[in-house]
């Protein structure tokens, strides 16, 4: 969010105004319970780090902070699932003889 240096820039500052004016200041999230309709943010549609422009005004809507944060920590922990489920290991029923045996229990 704001801790990104793009967000510092002038071509930052003059392209989320325009996101802003264009979607009247109206909240086009509206995922928080605390959204009361009302924009002071700007979120990107699609996320530059995922290929979405960074000041494409068409890959921007205006955005309540509430909502805003909702959809981030909602992106992140989707992320976060689908990381763990590429690092989870494989369960094997066979072992390296062929036999069937349940890898997930202790052999003691």
């Amino acid at each position: 969010m704001a801790s990104h240096r793009r967000y510092a820039t002038p071509q930052w500052r003059a392209v989320r105004l325009i996101a802003l004016r264009r979607d009247r200041y109206i909240c086009q999230l509206r995922l928080s319970r605390r959204c009361h309709g009302v924009a002071n943010s700007v979120d990107h549609k699609i996320r530059p780090e995922d290929g979405g422009s960074e000041y494409d005004p068409t890959n921007l809507q205006a955005a309540c902070m509430s909502c805003n944060i909702t959809k981030r920590n909602r992106e992140q922990a989707e992320r976060a699932r689908r990381y763990d489920q590429l690092r989870k290991p494989e369960r094997h029923s066979e072992d390296w003889f062929g036999t069937n045996r349940d890898t997930t229990q202790d052999s003691n």
